[in-house]
């Protein structure tokens, strides 16, 4: 209210005529001042320099010096002191001034134009507003012409020309005071009637009663200061700067550059909205985004703000609503109606199994962040991206899909099974040589991997175990190595141990992020050198992997996308073990693909390739029965309602 109220009485004092002063010839002192001149002085030391200097041949100079300089808004006020001084003192130094200000408002718009273009708008507002012109034409023919008033469409075309023209302009030019200052003016009344009233009710109170009083009241010293610069506002108000009838024009360009303003912000932020569901289901597909959608969606964001930004200066400087924009309709992920008596378990079929694929640890909150070598800030950005990554459950997903042609490296049999061994002989040259001191961290937590681990068979067990991994060795990342590697060498025979094993990994990937991944990555490898021989003889190991692969991905760690390559590499040559494979990665996380809204329609179009595929094949009975069961797990037969016996 103060400032508002200084800048309304300092236009009307300088629209009033001003006396001349004594001059001074000083040619050098202007040399050195107009150094000055460019990088703003403040305004008493400008007022002061011109009264005393004779600037009569240098007034060009002073022209180019303003021109050259780099004005901020900031600097706004030094401007209009330096402009006030020599217009009263030269008369045709405002001339040659504007003439340099419309030759780069009205001329071609560009990068380096249009910061100097929007500060250059505020000046000759300005200009206007302390009565050092009273033109008004030029002013209204560029609103005219940015707003897109002319036809009346509205289209603007340079929406930082009409928020600058509006910021400077107020109530002076429009006559419409802004939501703001009414406001502050409002709260000011009520607070000083809220302090009368309380100053009545301690009148009629003992001393004691007003010690235990402890209302709290505005100071009766700051509501005298804003009630002066209220009522000096309000005394202010009915000046204006410009004919009622100019001021209804520029209202009315204006007004109209907010309705389309606050059409494009609607529609920019539906645009943002589809935009970043898209963004979130290649997250979840593929696990992370390409540099051009990354790009993309900061730029999209970039232009919602700046659209938001302008509506809200408009919103507040004309008195007009705020448009509401639509918030995000959460979209299901799971298809409803799939569990007993009418429950939904999301893309689950039972509450216990939502239960353990949904629900698992977490150790940022229970475990201390000392005992998991992380700071309080690692942790509190680690609950972040675990909200972005996992979120508080299975709402909120985008349902369009767009395809990811990632290559995966794949990596020979032989390799994998010469890592296998390796890793397994220095296991127990480890063994051998922690048997000599059974207290150290390294013996305890070979123990954990190789004795503890296996025999967890129930989710209390793998939870106790998960905490107590993170409690005694989470901190270390040799000892989290050692882990992915146990868990990525789970015996072929062992399928049992892959749904705990999956929610071990899942628990502790809230904690350190690397144990997932590299896990994932490993077992993709695999997959697809495995996938490269075309013997039966490692058959358990593929279905090992696949099934792994699968529960990894009913724990959101595996992107949805690897098992949709996986699907989609055993349908390039859909014959002997590949149907087994193929089979196995449907019946372990098919359903819950299915049942996801944002795979449905890809997993889909997969199953009904494989039953085209098998039905040109004329496979054997043996693989057509596995594809049968494959098929129907993950969409059972629907039954038909149950007939009724009298």
């Amino acid at each position: 209210l103060q400032a508002l109220a200084d800048a309304a009485a300092m236009h009307k004092e300088n629209r009033a005529v001003l006396g001349p002063e004594a001059l001074k010839e000083a040619r050098k002192e202007f040399e050195t001042n107009k150094k000055s001149l460019k990088s703003v002085m403040k305004p008493d030391d400008i007022v002061r320099d011109v009264a005393t200097l004779n600037l009569s041949r240098y007034v060009e100079e002073v022209v180019a010096a303003i021109l050259e300089g780099n004005i901020k808004v900031t600097d706004i006020p030094a401007v209009l002191s330096l402009c006030k001084a020599m217009h009263h003192r030269y008369p045709d130094f405002l001339g040659n001034l504007s003439q340099g200000l419309w030759a780069v408002i009205s001329g071609k718009v560009s990068d380096e134009t249009g910061k100097n273009r929007r500060i250059y708008v505020r000046i000759v507002t300005e200009f206007l507003l302390n009565g050092f012109t009273t033109e008004t034409k030029p002013l209204l023919k560029l609103i005219t012409d940015v707003t897109g008033g002319k036809d009346g469409n509205y289209a603007v075309t340079d929406a930082n020309v009409v928020v600058a023209f509006v910021k400077a302009a107020g109530f002076e030019i429009f006559g419409v005071v802004s939501e703001g200052a009414r406001r502050y003016m409002k709260l000011i009344a009520e607070e000083a009637a809220r302090l009368e009233a309380h100053q009545k009710e301690l009148s009629d109170k003992t001393e004691q009663d007003k010690e235990k009083d402890l209302t709290v009241v505005a100071s009766s010293k700051i509501l005298a200061e804003g009630q002066e610069y209220s009522n000096k506002l309000s005394a202010l108000l009915s000046e204006r700067a410009v004919t009622d009838e100019v001021s209804k024009e520029f209202l009315t360009h204006c007004k109209g550059a907010y309705n389309t303003l606050t059409s494009s912000l609607v529609a920019t932020h539906g645009k943002l909205q589809k935009m970043e569901k898209r963004c979130e289901q290649d997250r979840l597909l593929s696990g992370s985004l390409t540099d051009n959608r990354e790009k993309g969606l900061v730029d999209a964001r970039k232009l919602k703000e700046s659209l938001l930004r302008s509506v809200e200066v408009l919103s507040d400087i004309l008195d007009l609503p705020m448009p509401t924009e639509s918030g995000g309709v959460g979209l299901e992920l799971w298809t409803k109606g799939g569990g007993e008596d009418g429950a939904d378990f999301g893309p689950f079929d039972d509450d216990e199994t939502r239960m353990f694929y949904s629900d698992v640890p977490d150790f940022l909150t229970t475990v201390p962040p000392a005992l998991l070598g992380l700071t309080q800030d690692d942790i509190e950005k680690r609950k972040a991206e675990n909200l972005v990554k996992f979120g508080s459950g299975f709402d909120n997903v985008p349902d369009d899909v767009e395809s990811d042609n990632t290559d995966v490296a794949a990596s020979s049999e032989e390799q994998l099974d010469a890592a296998e061994q390796g890793e397994v002989k220095e296991s127990e040259a480890n063994g051998e040589t922690a048997e000599a001191n059974k207290d150290t961290p390294h013996y305890k937590l070979m123990v954990l991997l190789e004795q503890e681990l296996p025999e967890c068979c129930r989710r209390e067990q793998i939870d106790e175990l998960a905490e107590k991994f993170c409690t005694n060795h989470g901190s270390s990342k040799n000892s989290r190595k050692r882990l992915t590697q146990a868990l990525f060498l789970v015996p072929r025979t062992r399928l049992d141990l892959l749904p705990y094993h999956s929610r071990m990994a899942a628990s502790l990937s809230r904690v350190w992020s690397d144990i997932a991944d590299t896990l994932v990555t490993d077992l993709e490898q695999q997959f697809h050198g495995q996938a490269k021989y075309k013997k039966n003889q490692n058959i358990e190991s593929r279905l090992k992997t696949a099934r792994y692969i699968g529960e990894l991905t009913k724990f959101r760690l595996a992107p949805p996308m690897v098992a949709f390559r996986c699907i989609r590499r055993c349908l390039d040559d859909f014959t002997g073990g590949n149907v087994d494979v193929a089979c196995c990665v449907l019946e372990s996380c098919g359903r819950y693909l299915y049942r996801l809204k944002h795979t449905n329609e890809k997993l889909t179009s997969l199953i009904e390739a494989m039953m085209r595929i098998a039905k040109a094949k004329h496979l054997d009975e043996r693989s057509q029965a596995l594809i049968n069961t494959a098929f129907y797990t993950v969409k059972p037969p629907t039954s038909g309602p149950k007939k009724q016996t009298k």
